[in-house]
């Protein structure tokens, strides 16, 4: 087989998975191994306690010996002691695991901080793993069953942890457009949507995601203004041919609802956000009402 063959082999396993999660980042998906990682703080805990004992009772110790009584209030003196005290070879007993747990308990904030995969991204990634297109179920050994089902050996959806910090809202953009672009583009050959395929030296289309996301957000983006707009004209016009003032009130609180609803699932808004959002809608309707 010559270079330019070699070049062009097919990808296969663990290579191939990753070069998945460098073609599609929302589908680099891994362990949290929160049981682990916590077994690993309390252990090193543990050891901390035990030296941390120790180093109190040599201290408390060497202050009745004349010679060591200056190494509570001196370190130089105490540095100086070298390998003839307990004391300072505790001290640096007690230092490096110092180190290593303040850098697993750092390492697990940030971990911790990192989001859950969403349901629509794990599910691709599953499908992917399954497909004779994608990973073919070709994984084997420890660590292949990490993105099975709980019930199956696999993993909770909280015990994965997703690199690429996409959001459901954008999660569930990606998921419309992976559905409409490609039946869109059937229909309409002359819009330009580029695709951007996985492998594509493969020569197979299986596996395709929208390329120019900038585009796809302000698409997005444009189409939430107009529907944000629709929606609080929505209430007016319908309370307008509404007399009866109990219907008028229940009409109120319905749209309110909806309006937090869709606030809700479709954008990123805070909570407090919300609040103040439903807080206004509420207000438009009452005044409207009112006025009427």
């Amino acid at each position: 087989m010559d270079s330019s063959d070699a070049s062009f082999s097919r990808k296969r396993g663990y290579r191939r998975l990753a070069a998945a999660m460098a073609w599609d980042p929302s589908m680099a998906v891994f362990s949290r191994f929160r049981q682990a990682n916590a077994l690993n703080l309390l252990c090193l805990q543990s050891e901390i306690k035990e030296i941390e004992l120790k180093l109190n009772l040599t201290i408390n110790h060497d202050d009745r010996r004349t010679e060591a009584k200056s190494w509570s209030s001196d370190f130089d003196a105490l540095r100086s002691s070298g390998k003839d005290s307990d004391q300072w070879r505790l001290f640096i007993e007690l230092r490096a695991l110092l180190e290593q747990y303040n850098r697993a308990l750092r390492t697990q904030i940030i971990i911790n901080d990192q989001p859950d995969p969403s349901q629509y991204d794990l599910k691709f990634l599953k499908e992917w793993l399954d497909s004779s297109h994608g990973g073919a179920s070709a994984l084997r050994g420890a660590g292949s069953d990490t993105w099975f089902e709980f019930e199956e050996g696999g993993n909770r959806l909280t015990d994965l942890v997703a690199l690429n910090k996409s959001s459901v809202h954008a999660s569930g953009v990606r998921q419309i457009s992976s559905f409409i672009l490609p039946r869109l583009a059937r229909l309409l050959p002359f819009v330009k949507i580029k695709f951007d395929t996985f492998l594509a030296e493969e020569d197979d289309t299986t596996f395709q995601h929208f390329s120019t996301s900038d585009a796809l957000k302000t698409a997005g983006d444009r189409l939430l203004v107009v529907f944000a707009t629709i929606l609080v004209l929505i209430p007016v016009v319908v309370l307008h041919f509404v007399t009866n003032p109990e219907w008028r009130l229940l009409l109120i609180v319905l749209f309110t609802l909806s309006f937090t609803t869709i606030m809700s699932f479709a954008t990123e808004a805070k909570t407090s956000e919300i609040f103040v959002a439903a807080a206004g809608f509420v207000a438009v309707q009452v005044v409207y009402v009112g006025s009427v």
